[in-house]
């Protein structure tokens, strides 16, 4: 089971609908530094994956 802030949750529907989103597309999230959190946390608990053929973007 994976537990996150409730303040995660438009950030998780965006990504539930199964589109290419880039982290800083991310809604509900104060700034990229929550973004990129949530991001890795997802990565690591493999919940999310990085899309293919895409470059990382700095």
């Amino acid at each position: 089971m994976l537990t996150l802030p409730a303040g995660c949750e438009p950030a998780l529907r965006a990504l539930l609908t199964g589109a290419v989103t880039r982290v800083g597309d991310l809604p509900g999230l104060d700034d990229d530094a929550d973004r990129v959190v949530l991001a890795r946390r997802l990565l690591r608990e493999a919940v999310a994956v990085p899309a293919e053929g895409q470059p990382p973007s700095r």
